[in-house]
């Protein structure tokens, strides 16, 4: 069962209830919402995660060209291996 929902009026202080077709589009806008929240979390683990490992093989004022699935991609590390990427079209 959905629980009643209800809105603020536009224009005074009472609330209004919405109708049957109005909460279920609600609450299923809001459970598209937690879901796409939790995809995000995960996919920001994820890349922080990647970024921790990533790090972890870098040398100071490192630029090579790595060669990926996706194309190819020149990668800069600075002094203190904060590291920048761009893709590239051509070696």
């Amino acid at each position: 069962m959905i629980a009643p929902i209800t809105s603020p009026a536009c224009e005074c202080d009472s609330t209004r209830r919405l109708d049957i077709d109005q909460r279920v589009n609600v609450s299923l806008a809001f459970k598209s919402y937690l879901r796409a929240q939790r995809e995000y979390n995960a996919a920001a683990r994820r890349f922080n995660e990647s970024c921790t490992e990533l790090r972890k093989h870098l040398e100071p004022n490192l630029r090579v060209v790595i060669r990926a699935d996706e194309g190819h991609y020149l990668l800069e590390v600075d002094p203190s291996c904060e590291f920048d990427m761009e893709p590239i079209e051509t070696i």
